[in-house]
């Protein structure tokens, strides 16, 4: 075969090769996107039967069914509409297959072990991509401000507009269930309850709200109760109880004791029978307030039980339920956003919105007090 001939061979297979190399790419290419655009359905998406409970809080929520008409489904606000993300997303979704095979959540008890957990890392990767999602139907730049409430509109411009805080900072639990903290903070409180040896002669803390009595007994005069955090001197133990000794200090004779002189941190409140047991010690006047300061001794019994010997675990349990409830309306505040005297008063105003009970929101409110006059401290030297 002359090779005018051969070649003119090779460049009509060459040519046919390449139109069904193409044809079969976009077969391939249309394939593959039109079965990626299935698996953002929402009836794929709620398909399994793990959906189940989560597909019910979608239902009930303003994704939904809403008074515009326009629902916003599975896909809109976990999968990325940029491709090469959303191509990342579904690739990390098949550890979600992974799961299924193994059953991780296949019960509504298993989901609800696991909600906490799921719920993170979602808030933790919309927060990562500044709520891209949110923002394909929610963007600040359309956003008409008069129209909206007094306070979404002080907020938005306040946060939003900006680039304070972003939309999954304070919209969690928009079409789910927000998780529920308290078991988490019971399990901690437990373990530092059953971690926290007390030895005689050594430091402890009150791992909650406790009371000092006068004598070797439960049922004997109550000197003062202790406020979680409070740092004692274990003297001696006996059984259940131990002999222990607080030292504290009062301001102008009341019967609140703080921390220390000029730290009106509370750590205990003293009983008309226990201000007749205490011990006076130095005594101070504060140059600022002009308020008479007084070193406060009082020695009496305690539940051991009530006590751990890891200060540090208990402070680290405040943090933690600070970290975790006060995110879940809004991002965190930073210490130095209000003095030492004004975080209580910010946390009681906060007890609509929480589900800590009042002795944890008082324990949050001395961890914020103590982490913002340690940051005054600090500036100081």
């Amino acid at each position: 075969m002359p090779d005018r001939q051969k070649k003119s061979v090779f460049l009509s297979s060459s040519l046919v090769l390449l139109v069904i190399g193409a044809i079969g790419g976009v077969v391939f290419w249309g394939g593959f996107n039109t079965f990626m655009e299935y698996t953002n359905t929402y009836g794929f998406c709620t398909s399994c039967h793990e959906m189940g409970t989560v597909n019910e809080e979608y239902k009930a929520s303003s994704h939904a069914a809403n008074h515009s008409g326009v629902p916003a489904i599975c896909s809109d606000c976990h999968v990325p509409k940029p491709w090469a993300q959303k191509l990342w997303r579904k690739i990390k979704a098949s550890n979600e297959l992974y799961h299924k095979v193994l059953g991780t959540i296949d019960t509504p008890e298993k989901f609800e072990a696991k909600r906490l957990e799921l719920a993170e890392n979602v808030w933790a990767s919309m927060r990562e991509a500044n709520s891209r999602e949110c923002r394909n139907c929610h963007d600040p730049k359309t956003m008409v401000l008069k129209g909206q409430s007094d306070q979404a509109k002080k907020w938005h411009e306040r946060e939003l507009m900006t680039g304070k805080q972003t939309c999954i900072d304070c919209h969690k639990g928009i079409a789910h269930k927000l998780p529920d903290y308290v078991p988490v903070y019971d399990e901690a409180l437990k373990s530092i309850k059953t971690s926290g040896g007390v030895s005689a002669g050594s430091k402890a803390s009150v791992v909650q709200p406790a009371v000092m009595f006068k004598e070797n007994k439960t049922d004997s005069d109550q000197l003062a109760k202790l406020d979680t955090g409070t740092e004692i001197e274990v003297i001696k133990l006996e059984g259940e109880l131990a002999h222990v000794r607080l030292i504290a200090w009062d301001r102008e004779q009341s019967i609140i004791l703080y921390e220390g002189m000029s730290r009106p941190i509370q750590s205990a409140k003293l009983t008309i029978d226990g201000m007749d047991y205490i011990k006076i010690g130095k005594t101070q006047k504060d140059s600022y307030t002009e308020l008479e300061w007084r070193e406060i001794t009082l020695e009496g019994w305690m539940s051991v039980k009530d006590l751990s010997g890891d200060n540090g675990a208990v402070w680290s349990y405040a943090k933690t339920m600070y970290e975790s409830d006060c995110q879940l309306c809004h991002k965190l505040p930073v210490i130095d956003l209000w003095e030492v005297n004004e975080w209580p008063i910010r946390i009681k105003r906060m007890r609509r919105y929480t589900k800590l009970d009042l002795d944890r929101q008082t324990l949050v409110a001395r961890y914020l007090q103590r982490e913002r006059f340690a940051l005054d401290k600090g500036a100081s030297k």
